[in-house]
C-alpha cells in the first residue's frame, strides 16, 4: 500500500532511529493484516522511544513549532507518527502532568481569544479541536466535541441493508469554549471521506465497502468555521457506502476526523478523533419467497440474457429514470424488475460452468444492481466491452436542522471499451456470490 512506502520514507527523516522505523513498520504490518490491538502496542512503542530523552518542556517545545496554518493537513493515508503534531498530542496525553496541561491550555486561551475576536491573524485559521481533546482527556473531563445520532442507538435491518444515521458534531465542551471545524470538503466521491464506521461484532462479518463509481474525483467545497457552546454540524451518512455487514450483532461507533479521510481506514494510526456512542444494531437474514411461476419466468429470462457483444451495467436501482438504458421490456430489464425475487437464480447462472461468458457478465450487473454489493466494474477480466450508468448523488450538510450546504454528482453513463472477458478470473469473481447466498432464507410459497 502506498501510504505504508511513504511511512517509511518519513521515518527516515534524519531525526528517526533504525528501532523507530522498525515498529512504525511493524505497526503497519500488523494493521494490513487485521492485528489492530498489535499494531497500536506497537506505534506506542515507537512514540514512547521517539521522546524517550526529552523533558516535558522540551515535548512543549516541539509541539508549539509545529503549529502552523496547515499542521493538521498531513500525509492522508500516512500513521499518525510520533513526528506528527497528533504524535506529540498523544505522547503529552500519555504523560500528562501539569507541565503540560499548562502549555496546552495556553495555546486553547490564545485560539478562543482569536475566535472570539472574529479577528483571526491574516492567514492563519485557529485550530483547536485536536489539542482542547487532548487536554480534556489529560483533565479526564468528557471530550469538547461529540458526534450525536438522532434516532435510536438500538436498530434493526435486513441483510445486506444497513440503516442510514443523521449524525451531528456537537459542541459540548464543558467550559463553553468555542471549537474550530472543517466545514464540508471530501465529498466529491458520493460520501464524506472524513467520516467512519468502527465496527465490532460477537456474531457477524464486518467488511469495508466496495464504495465509488468507476471514474470519480475526491474533493469538495469547504470552509473553516468553529462551533460555539450547544451548537451543532449536522450531515446525513449513508451507511451501506461505509460497511457491509452479514447477519449478525454489531457494536457500531461513528468517528469523525476534522482533517484526514479515514472512510477506507481500518487502523485509525494514532488520529486523535470523535466518536458516537455505542450503536447496537442487529442484521437479520434476507426472506425471498419464491413461487414457481416466479422461477419459471427467472429461468426464462436468464436463457434470454445475450451471449455476444456488449454488455450495460447500471450501477443503482432500477426505475423508471433507467428505461432509456436497459429498456423494461428487454430480459435484462424484466430481470432488474423483478429485484430480489430472481437473486437465488442469478447467482446459481453466475457460479454455473455452463453460462457463458457475456451471459455471465449481464447476470453480475443485474445483480450489483439489485444488492448494492459486487460490482463487477472494478476487476479485470470479468467484463466485455461495456456502458455504466453511474447514479447520481447528493451530500448535504449545515449547522442548522435544514441541511442547506453540500454538493451533487449527476447520474452519467461511461463507455468502457478494450476490456476482454478471461473466463477463470471471471468465474472465480462469480464465485463471491456464493457466501452471499448463505445469507438469504429462500421459500418456496404457491
Amino acid at each position: 500500500m502506498a501510504w505504508r512506502l511513504i511511512l517509511l520514507t518519513v521515518a527516515f527523516d534524519g531525526n528517526q532511529t533504525f528501532r523507530e522505523a522498525a515498529l512504525l513498520n511493524l505497526a503497519n504490518t500488523r494493521a494490513e493484516a487485521g492485528k489492530i490491538a498489535d499494531a497500536d502496542k506497537f506505534l506506542l512503542e515507537a512514540t514512547q522511544y521517539h521522546f524517550s530523552r526529552i523533558r516535558d518542556e522540551e515535548l512543549c517545545e516541539r509541539f508549539a513549532k509545529l503549529i502552523t496554518p496547515k499542521w493538521r493537513d498531513g500525509n492522508r493515508h500516512v500513521i499518525a507518527g510520533p513526528s506528527s503534531a497528533e504524535g506529540h498530542l498523544r505522547e503529552m496525553l500519555r504523560r500528562g502532568g501539569p507541565v503540560i496541561e499548562k502549555a496546552l491550555q495556553s495555546h486553547v486561551d490564545r485560539q478562543v481569544k482569536i475566535m472570539r475576536s472574529q479577528e483571526p491573524e491574516r492567514g492563519r485559521q485557529p485550530y483547536n479541536l485536536e489539542m482542547l481533546t487532548t487536554l480534556r482527556r489529560i483533565q479526564k473531563r468528557p471530550d469538547p466535541i461529540r458526534v450525536e445520532i438522532r434516532g435510536e442507538y438500538e436498530l434493526e435491518s435486513i441483510f445486506p441493508n444497513v440503516p442510514n444515521f443523521a449524525v451531528a458534531l456537537a459542541n459540548r465542551d464543558g467550559d463553553a469554549l468555542p471549537v474550530a471545524y472543517r466545514k464540508g470538503g471530501d465529498y466529491r466521491t458520493g460520501r464524506l471521506e472524513r467520516w467512519r464506521f468502527a465496527v465490532e461484532t460477537t456474531k457477524g462479518e464486518a467488511s469495508l465497502a466496495e464504495f465509488g463509481e468507476l471514474f470519480q474525483f475526491g474533493g469538495g467545497l469547504l470552509s473553516y468555521s468553529f462551533l460555539n457552546p450547544d451548537e451543532k454540524w449536522n450531515a446525513s451518512l449513508t451507511a451501506r457506502d461505509y460497511v457491509d455487514l452479514t447477519p449478525g450483532d454489531y457494536t457500531i461507533r461513528i468517528q469523525y476526523h476534522d482533517s484526514d479521510t479515514i472512510a477506507d481506514n481500518t487502523w485509525l494510526g494514532g488520529r486523535i478523533v470523535c466518536q458516537s456512542a455505542p450503536i447496537r444494531l442487529h442484521v437479520q437474514p434476507r426472506v425471498v419467497d419464491v413461487s414457481k411461476k416466479d422461477r419459471q419466468t427467472v429461468a426464462g429470462l436468464i436463457d434470454k440474457l445475450e451471449t455476444k457483444g456488449n454488455v450495460k451495467v447500471l450501477a443503482g436501482a432500477y426505475g423508471k429514470g433507467s428505461h432509456d438504458f436497459i429498456p423494461p421490456d428487454t430480459p435484462a430489464g424484466k430481470l432488474l424488475a423483478s429485484g430480489w425475487k430472481a437473486v437465488p437464480q442469478l447467482i446459481d447462472a453466475a457460479t454455473s460452468k455452463e453460462t457463458p461468458p457475456v451471459r455471465r457478465a449481464w447476470i453480475l450487473g443485474i445483480l450489483y444492481s439489485i444488492t448494492s454489493r459486487n460490482t463487477p466494474c472494478w476487476k479485470s477480466g470479468v467484463l466485455p466491452d461495456h456502458l455504466v450508468r453511474n447514479a447520481g448523488w447528493a451530500i448535504w450538510y449545515g449547522t442548522g436542522e435544514e441541511l442547506t450546504s453540500g454538493g451533487i454528482g449527476f447520474a452519467s453513463t461511461s463507455s468502457v471499451s478494450n476490456t476482454k472477458i478471461v473466463p477463470e478470473t471471471q468465474l472465480e469473481f462469480a464465485r463471491r456470490w456464493e457466501s452471499f447466498r448463505k445469507h438469504l432464507v429462500v421459500r418456496d410459497v404457491e
